[in-house]
């Protein structure tokens, strides 16, 4: 995405009010298991993460606290957890990007 582009999504991102980024936490064990979600209306600017527009197009990045209890998504093996981060403009439609799996005993 162009530069350009990218400061009009942010611009009219809270035209009808739904604008923002929506991280879904999901277990992968060959399908896809709900586990944890965060909304952030807006750009959200501050210490823990943002959302904006730059050369690069839309960027963002965000830290959230997510319980150890609810990563360990397989209660007998090796848990296998990603996040789809949901960007949401403001004519309320959705970009989706899903993390790589990340593996381990939570």
């Amino acid at each position: 995405m162009q530069e350009p582009d990218a400061v009009g999504f942010i611009t009219h991102l809270m035209d009808n009010g739904c604008g923002g980024m929506h991280y879904i936490v999901l277990g992968d064990d060959g399908k896809e298991q709900y586990l944890f979600d965060r909304n952030f209306p807006g750009t959200s600017e501050g210490i823990e993460g943002f959302l904006g527009a730059s050369n690069r197009g839309l960027e963002y990045r965000r830290e959230f606290v997510v319980p150890s209890t609810v990563l360990d998504e397989d209660k007998d093996g090796t848990d296998e957890v990603f996040v789809r981060a949901r960007f949401v403009d403001g004519d309320c439609v959705s970009r989706v990007q899903n993390t790589n799996v990340v593996k381990g005993n939570f």
